[in-house]
């Protein structure tokens, strides 16, 4: 592989295409890696046009639970 963030050879691609399918894409981290950047080559989509205008929802933050902390493996966090 030339740049592991996103450059692939022709040929690197080509493997990648060739052994990856539905079932085995996150199978090893190369192929997830690979999938990932190529969704649209691997997985069924469709664009979904919207009938009207974007609409603004409001947002309801919920100042009850401001005060919660949470431990987590990087540890304390409020």
């Amino acid at each position: 592989m030339t740049d592991r963030s996103t450059t692939y050879s022709s040929a690197e691609a080509r493997r990648f295409h060739e052994r990856t399918t539905l079932r085995n894409w996150s199978d090893t981290p190369n192929l997830m890696h690979y999938a990932f950047l190529h969704m649209a080559e691997f997985f069924p989509h469709a664009v979904i046009h919207r009938s009207g205008p974007i609409m603004e929802v409001g947002q309801f933050p919920r100042a009850d639970i401001a005060g919660f902390e949470v431990e987590s493996s990087q540890g304390p966090e409020c």
